[in-house]
C-alpha cells in the first residue's frame, strides 16, 4: 500500500511539473467565485443521518486547470467525510479527495482541452456521515489554501492562481423532528411505535388498535389527553396531528388499554313473529345493538318489553319490521315481544234510494271474509247502479251475486287489509245499445237514440223500427245476439216487453239491386216491373205469349238469352239488370219480317207508306209501341245499343250484295224498291229462300 502510495505522488508531482512549471504570468490574476452549497435533508439534519452531501460550485471562471486546496468541517455536525467525486464530467489526469479529522485535502489536475468550459461548475460533491447528536446551530466550512505558493488553490489555464471569492460557508443546521410512540400495556398496538424522525411541517398519522376485549384507556400526546380525538375514541382509530411538526419537535405519545366489561342480552319472541337474536348475546360495556321484530303476516306486535328501559319503543322500519336500539349497554337485560292478528277496518257507503248491511266501519280479524248485502228501493223502482271495492267495479266478479228480487250480496276475498266497498243507485231504467252498420235507420218510437243507446224505465216496452234506405235491404237483425226472423227485408219492427234488464239490439243491412222487368204487346213477364233484389239473390222470370202469339226474344242487358220451359233465371245478382220480352205472331216468321204487319201476304198501301216513313229518316230502332215492332230515328238523339237495338231488324232492310245495300237499321233505296214491288203485286209475296230478301212476288 506504501508503495503504491508514493507511485501515485511521483506521477502527481510530474503532472505539476507539467502543469504549473514555469515562470507565472505577469497579467493581473483573474478571479472566481467559490460557492459551498447544496446541503441535503434541506438544512435539517437527522440523527444518524448518513449520505449527506455539500457541493463546492466554481462560478465565474470557465476554464481552469488544476486545484489544491482544504475544506474544514464542524466535526460536532459530521462525524466523519466518505470522501467525495468530481462532478464536471472531464477526465482528471490527477484527482485525489483525502478525508481528514475535520477536513477534506483536494488536489486536482488536468490538461488544456480537458478542463470545464461552463461558467459555473461542481467540482467536488463531498459525502458526510451526521454526528450521534446534533445542537441547534450555525456552522462554518471553510477553503484554506497556502497563497504565498504559487501552486495552491485554483489555477487557470495559464498556470496562474486565481482570486478567489468565497461564499456560502456558514450553514444553519436544525435537528430533524421525531415523535416517539409508546404502549404500556400488551393489550393493544400503536402504529408506528417507537420513535419516528419526520421533515418540517408534516402531519403524520397514528393508528391505535385495541386487542379484542379490550379498548383505549389513555392516549397522550406530549402528556395532553387526545382521547377524545381518537377517530373511534376508546375503539381507538387514527390520530392525525394537525398543525406541522417543527425542527427540534420531540413528542411523545402514550398509550395504555384496558379490559372491557361484557353483560348478556336475552331475546325472545311470542307464536307468529321473530326477533334477530334470539336468545343470550354477550355485549361489550357501551355497545349498542339493534334488535330487529318481524311479526308474521298479517300480525301486529301486541306487547314490547326491555328490562331497564320502561320507555321502550319499537321504530317502523317502514317494510313489515320494526327495530330497537339499546343505549349503551351498562347492565345485563332482557328484551321480550308478543304478536296478535290484526284488525283490518271495512268502510261501507250507499248513496240514496238503497242502503248496505253492514253500514258505515266495522273492524275484522286479517283473512275473514265479511258479506256485505246491498238492497235498492225498488218499491220507487231503483236498481243498484254501481258497487265498487277500493275503487274497483266488483259486479262481474265471482264474488258478487245479485239476487231476482234486485238486491245483491258481495263477500270480500280474505282480507289482507282495510278495505272499502262503495254503492249507489239509480232510477230503474235499462238500456237498449243498438248497433247498426250505413244501409238504413234504426228509430225507438217514442223515445230517442243518444249515441248508439235507448234509455227505458224498467218493467216499461219499448219498440223499435228498422227502414232500409233505398237501395239497400235488411240483412239480418239481432235482439241480444239472437237472430230473428224477417219478412221483410225493407222495414222491420221489434218491441222489447217489461224491460227489466239491459238488451242489444243488432241490425246488419247490405245492398240490393233493382232489375228492371218488361214485356212487349201480345204477352207477360212475371214478376215485372222493377223488383228490388238482395246482393247475391236469384231471381226467375217467367215469360208467357197470348193465344196465337209466341215468344220472339227475350234480352238481358241487350243480349238475347234462352228461355228454359218458358222461364229465366238470373243468377247470384250483384248488379242491376234489365230483361225485355218481346212476342210475336206464330206466322210472322214467314212475313217481309215488319213490312206487312197483318199478316195476310199481301204489302197493302199503309204498309207501303210505313216502309217509306222508315226510308226517309236516317234509320230505325226498335220500338214496340210501334205498329210493326219498330220507330223512325229523331235527328239529333242518340240511341244506346243495348236497349233500342235488341231487337231484329226490320223485314225490308237486308243484305243484297249485288244491289249493294247492307242490314245496317237504315231503309236504302234498292230495299224501298222491293217493297214497292210486293205492293204492285195483286197477288201477293210468298217465300223463296232463293231470293236475297227470302220472298218472291205472287202466289207460290
Amino acid at each position: 500500500m506504501e508503495k503504491r502510495r508514493g507511485n501515485y505522488w511521483v506521477s502527481f508531482l510530474l503532472a505539476l511539473l507539467l502543469l504549473f512549471g514555469g515562470t507565472a504570468s505577469s497579467a493581473l490574476a483573474a478571479t472566481a467565485d467559490v460557492e459551498i452549497e447544496n446541503l441535503t435533508g434541506d438544512s435539517a439534519i437527522a440523527e444518524e443521518q448518513t449520505g449527506i452531501t455539500v457541493d463546492i460550485v466554481v462560478k465565474n471562471h470557465p476554464n481552469f486547470r488544476g486545484a489544491d486546496f482544504n475544506i474544514t468541517y464542524p466535526t460536532e455536525v459530521f462525524a466523519k467525510c466518505n470522501g467525495g467525486q468530481t462532478m464536471d464530467g472531464s477526465t482528471w489526469m490527477i484527482g485525489n479527495i483525502t478525508p481528514g479529522t475535520g477536513s477534506v485535502h483536494v488536489l486536482l489536475a488536468g490538461s488544456a482541452g480537458q478542463v470545464p468550459e461552463a461558467a459555473e461548475t461542481t467540482l467536488v460533491q463531498l459525502s458526510f456521515d451526521a454526528a450521534t447528536s446534533i445542537p441547534d446551530g450555525s456552522y462554518k466550512f471553510a477553503i484554506t489554501y497556502d497563497e504565498t505558493d504559487a501552486s495552491k488553490g485554483i489555477l487557470d489555464d495559464t498556470m496562474t492562481p486565481l482570486e478567489l471569492t468565497i461564499t456560502g460557508g456558514d450553514i444553519e443546521i436544525a435537528r430533524a423532528p421525531k415523535v416517539t410512540a409508546t404502549v404500556s400495556a400488551p393489550e393493544g398496538t400503536i402504529e408506528p411505535e417507537g420513535t419516528t424522525t419526520y421533515e418540517e411541517n408534516q402531519t403524520p398519522t397514528y393508528t391505535v388498535t385495541p386487542a379484542a376485549g379490550y379498548q383505549v384507556l389513555i392516549f397522550t400526546v406530549g402528556g395532553q389527553d387526545k382521547l377524545s380525538e381518537l377517530s373511534n375514541g376508546t375503539a381507538g382509530g387514527t390520530y392525525t396531528f394537525t398543525t406541522g411538526l417543527v425542527a427540534g419537535d420531540n413528542i411523545a405519545i402514550d398509550v395504555a388499554f384496558k379490559l372491557i366489561p361484557t353483560y348478556t342480552v336475552t331475546a325472545s319472541a311470542g307464536e307468529n313473529g321473530t326477533i334477530s337474536d334470539a336468545g343470550e348475546m354477550t355485549y361489550n360495556e357501551g355497545a349498542t345493538p339493534t334488535y330487529t321484530v318481524t311479526p308474521d303476516a298479517h300480525y301486529e306486535v301486541e306487547t314490547f318489553e326491555v328490562l331497564g328501559d320502561d320507555t321502550a319503543a319499537l321504530t317502523d322500519n317502514g317494510n313489515g319490521t320494526y327495530s330497537y336500539d339499546y343505549a349503551a349497554i351498562a347492565a345485563d337485560s332482557t328484551i321480550s315481544v308478543t304478536f296478535k292478528i290484526k284488525q283490518y277496518a271495512v268502510t261501507a257507503t250507499a248513496g240514496e234510494n238503497g242502503k248496505i248491511s253492514p253500514a258505515e266501519e266495522t273492524l275484522y280479524s286479517a283473512l275473514s271474509t265479511p258479506a256485505y248485502t246491498i238492497t235498492p228501493d225498488t218499491a220507487n223502482n231503483y236498481v243498484i247502479d254501481t258497487v265498487t271495492v277500493d275503487g274497483a267495479d266488483v259486479t262481474g266478479s265471482a264474488n258478487y251475486v245479485l239476487n231476482d228480487d234486485k238486491s245483491a250480496v258481495y263477500t270480500f276475498a280474505p282480507l289482507e287489509g282495510p278495505a272499502t266497498i262503495d254503492v249507489t243507485f239509480k232510477p230503474g231504467v235499462f238500456e237498449i245499445t243498438v248497433i247498426k252498420e250505413s244501409g238504413g235507420s234504426v228509430e225507438a218510437v217514442d223515445n230517442e237514440i243518444v249515441d248508439g243507446v235507448v234509455t227505458v224505465v224498467a218493467g216499461a216496452d219499448q219498440k223499435l223500427k228498422v227502414t232500409a234506405k233505398e237501395g239497400y235491404y235488411i240483412k239480418k237483425v239481432k235482439v241480444d245476439d239472437k237472430k230473428q226472423d224477417i219478412k221483410d227485408n225493407t222495414s222491420f219492427s221489434y218491441t222489447f216487453d217489461e224491460i227489466a234488464t239491459d238488451h242489444t239490439f243488432d241490425v246488419r243491412f247490405d245492398k240490393m239491386y233493382t232489375i228492371t222487368a218488361s214485356a212487349g204487346k201480345n204477352g207477360t213477364i212475371d214478376p215485372a216491373g222493377e223488383i228490388m233484389v238482395a246482393d247475391g239473390d236469384s231471381l226467375t222470370f217467367t215469360v208467357t205469349p197470348d193465344e196465337d202469339y209466341e215468344v220472339k226474344m227475350v234480352t238481358v242487358d241487350g243480349a238475347e238469352v234462352e228461355l228454359t220451359d218458358g222461364a229465366y233465371t238470373i243468377e247470384s245478382i250483384d248488379a242491376a239488370h234489365t230483361i225485355v220480352a218481346s212476342f210475336e205472331h206464330k206466322d210472322a216468321r214467314i212475313v217481309l219480317n215488319g213490312g206487312d204487319y197483318d199478316y195476310d201476304f199481301m204489302i197493302i198501301f199503309d204498309e207501303l207508306l210505313r216502309v217509306i216513313q222508315l226510308y226517309n229518316a236516317d234509320g230505325y230502332h226498335c220500338d214496340e209501341t210501334g205498329v210493326d215492332g219498330f220507330a223512325p230515328d229523331e235527328q239529333g238523339v242518340s240511341y244506346d245499343a243495348l236497349t233500342d237495338y235488341n231487337c231484329k231488324p226490320h223485314g225490308s232492310d237486308y243484305d243484297d250484295p249485288e244491289m249493294g245495300n247492307t242490314q245496317d237499321w237504315t231503309i236504302d233505296f234498292y230495299e224501298l224498291l222491293r217493297a214497292i214491288q210486293f205492293y204492285n203485286t195483286e197477288d201477293g209475296y210468298h217465300v223463296d229462300e232463293t231470293t236475297p230478301d227470302g220472298f218472291a212476288p205472287g202466289m207460290e
